[in-house]
This record gives C-alpha cells, sequence and structure tokens, in this order.
C-alpha cells in the first residue's frame, strides 16, 4: 500500500491529466526537477521547463489511462494507454519522489514508434503556436521543409 505521500502525489497526478491542468500537480513538483524520454536530445531540467512540457503532452493527449500502477518506496511506475489523433500509443511513466513527496525525476518510454512521432510532432506544434511573429513563421517553415507542417 502507497505510502501517504506516494498516494497524494498519485491523486493529484490523476487529477491534473484528467483535468488537462497541470498546475495542480505544480505544489508536487521540485524546483530542480529531471524529465528524461528517448523522444528528447537532452534531459529537460527545472520547474518551469518540465511543467511546460507536461502541460503540452497533457493537451496532446486523449483519453490518458493508467492501466498499471507499481511502487516500491519514493518510485512509481505508471503503465498508460492514451491516443493522439488517430494514433494509438503505450507507455511508461517511471517517477521519482524526493524525501518530501515531489517529483523530481521523471522518465518517459512510450512506444510504438508511430505513436511517439505522432505525439512529438502535437507537442511541437503546440510550441510553435506560442511563439511570436517571426519565430513563428519561421518554425513553421522549418517543420514544412521537415515533411512535419
Amino acid at each position: 500500500m502507497p505510502s501517504g505521500p506516494v498516494e497524494q502525489f498519485l491523486s493529484l497526478w490523476h487529477e491534473a491529466v484528467a483535468r488537462k491542468d497541470l498546475g495542480v500537480l505544480a505544489p508536487r513538483v521540485a524546483d530542480d526537477v529531471v524529465l528524461s524520454s528517448p523522444a528528447l536530445h537532452r534531459p529537460k531540467q527545472g520547474k518551469a521547463e518540465v511543467m511546460a512540457l507536461l502541460g503540452d503532452v497533457a493537451a496532446s493527449l486523449e483519453g490518458y489511462r493508467v492501466t498499471r500502477t507499481w511502487v516500491d518506496g519514493p518510485e512509481l511506475l505508471l503503465e498508460f494507454e492514451a491516443q493522439v489523433g488517430e494514433r494509438s500509443l503505450q507507455g511508461v511513466d517511471r517517477i521519482t519522489l524526493d524525501a518530501e513527496g515531489r517529483l523530481e525525476h521523471l522518465k518517459v518510454f512510450i512506444r510504438p514508434y508511430r505513436g511517439l512521432v505522432a505525439l512529438m510532432t502535437a507537442v511541437v506544434r503546440r510550441q510553435v503556436d506560442r511563439l511570436a511573429g517571426p519565430a513563428r513563421l519561421i518554425a513553421r517553415l522549418r517543420l514544412w521543409l521537415r515533411g512535419v507542417g
């Protein structure tokens, strides 16, 4: 049975994803949090950068559903299913909590490859849409040249 801080974190995690409002989770995220994934060239570090990326991911996923949960002290594994557009995907969120029960490290694994690509594309489009005029135009052109836009 998960401990108090783990239960509290899991409850907030599920609420945040269901509401697509990662602000709910913010008090339970460490300032020096790290997010790593095979989709990233380098891990994202720091609360602002990680929360922004998680917000874009949550907004891009439909039907996120945890199918299995494993807890070992401050370590959690959440096996999940979701969709991005017409693509289905499965994944595992490996979560490490610090001594205060805050998210310290999140490692995300997603399959199949086409589901990962669909998620990456949806997230990048959200990020590009937030850019100001000329930067957005240049970013969209780069995406188009790569065959993503």
